[in-house]
């Protein structure tokens, strides 16, 4: 499973030999950990694998914290590491996410949404023009982790795009990971609006008109606590 390998792929990584006077010690129990629960099948996204990734991206925010601010090398090498990866893992998790069942679809959201922090905007347009349902999806989500922290985005010409697109998509699953979108962002919403109304008074798909709605509603009320999945 490709997922496995990037998680193994990562351990190693972040034992790099610059880093290992930070991190080495830490990862010997997340490695046999890993070895021991993960026993997903070739498209299976296994529940344990997906709590190790998570573990392990906390872990990893500890060390960055231990490395000295004075210690500019260390620090860039593991910056880069971490962005490497977290596009590596966002397309293996987006590539899959569609083919998964509702509850574990429901875990993987969740975790685009914390990976989707770390991947480029440049990349996630790549993934919105995808002909994968799932990667397109997974855009969705990523494009919304990216408006959580730093809302200004909402007038960058490439993202009004981008989500325009995916609401107008034919596959209701991205349709509705685009509405999740627009909960993020009040300006949005409204840019948006005439959109979200026609969702939530003609979609076929019971979900993404009731997400519609909830997001009218939201915005309407200026409602501040938005659920991720």
């Amino acid at each position: 499973m490709e997922l496995a390998k990037l998680l193994l792929k990562y351990v190693k990584v972040l034992v790099w030999p610059a880093l290992a006077v930070y991190g080495i010690g830490r990862f010997g129990g997340y490695f046999e950990s890993f070895i021991k629960r993960y026993t997903g099948g070739p498209e299976e996204i296994n529940t344990g694998v997906l709590a190790l990734s998570s573990n392990l991206r906390k872990e990893v925010g500890r060390i960055s914290q231990d490395i000295p601010d004075t210690d500019i090398k260390n620090r860039e090498i593991l910056r880069q590491k971490v962005l490497e990866f977290a596009r590596d893992e966002f397309g293996v998790l987006a590539a899959n996410f569609y083919a998964q069942p509702p509850k574990i679809r429901h875990q993987i959201a969740k975790e685009l949404f914390e990976i989707g922090k770390d991947v480029k905007l440049e990349d996630l347009f790549e993934f919105a023009n995808s002909p994968l349902i799932g990667e397109r999806a997974a855009a969705g989500i990523g494009l919304r982790a990216h408006l959580s922290i730093n809302p200004d985005l909402a007038t960058d010409k490439r993202i009004i795009d981008a989500i325009g697109s995916g609401l107008g998509d034919m596959n209701p699953t991205v349709r509705f990971r685009y509405v999740g979108a627009l909960m993020e962002n009040d300006a949005l919403a409204s840019e948006f609006e005439w959109k979200l109304k026609e969702l939530s008074e003609f979609d076929n798909n019971k979900m993404v008109a009731k997400r519609a709605k909830q997001t009218l509603r939201e915005r309407d009320t200026d409602t501040s606590h938005h659920s991720v999945a």
